[in-house]
């Protein structure tokens, strides 16, 4: 075994043993914990070979689009495959079926004035025309990802998506959420019986 698996190894283990313990009662997230780990051993910015990429709003931010300078935490993913959570809005004149949208960061960067700055604007690109009603509320889109600047009736985006899947977006830690929350109530309270 390389020392990095070994450290990855024993860092885990040492985690989930004797830290994870400690950081539930001050308030930190054994995630945060875990995230800031693999930035750690991946390397900040820097996509892994062969699978889908999470990229963030703040991380497209770093695309001046006016002078078209990237960031160094974004340049790696210049076509890459990246996954990355917002809002559909659709660039054609059907109400059923669309192939071409923007993807923003929220649901009321739609087609207001003034419109998002471009690098908060991806341009995708389906295949196939897929149904309105698989866009509608928050998704994550999954693609290809090309820094090209693209012209769309609501403005300029800085950014063009090879859409290859679209699923809804679900906060999979409400629930998490709930079953501690739940589990705390159960916990018996030190010097609080009365």
């Amino acid at each position: 075994m390389s020392f990095k698996n070994n450290l990855k190894n024993n860092f885990k283990k040492n985690i989930t043993e004797k830290i994870k313990p400690l950081l539930i009662p001050v308030g930190i997230g054994f995630a945060t914990l875990l995230v800031a780990f693999e930035i750690w051993y991946y390397g900040f910015g820097a996509p892994y070979p062969g699978k889908s990429h999470e990229i963030s709003w703040v991380q497209l931010a770093e695309m001046n689009y006016r002078t078209g300078e990237i960031g160094p935490a974004l340049k790696p993913y210049d076509g890459a495959r990246v996954k990355i959570a917002g809002y559909a809005v659709p660039l054609g004149d059907s109400f059923r079926y669309v192939d071409e949208f923007l993807v923003v960061p929220n649901g009321q960067a739609c087609i207001h004035v003034p419109p998002p700055p471009p690098n908060q604007m991806i341009h995708g690109k389906l295949k196939e025309e897929i149904s309105t009603k698989k866009i509608r509320g928050p998704i994550w889109v999954f693609g290809s990802l090309h820094f090209e600047k693209v012209r769309s009736v609501y403005g300029y985006s800085t950014f063009r998506l090879d859409i290859e899947k679209i699923e809804p977006y679900v906060f999979l830690g409400y629930e998490r959420l709930q079953e501690m929350l739940r589990e705390r109530q159960e916990m018996p309270h030190k010097g609080r019986e009365r």
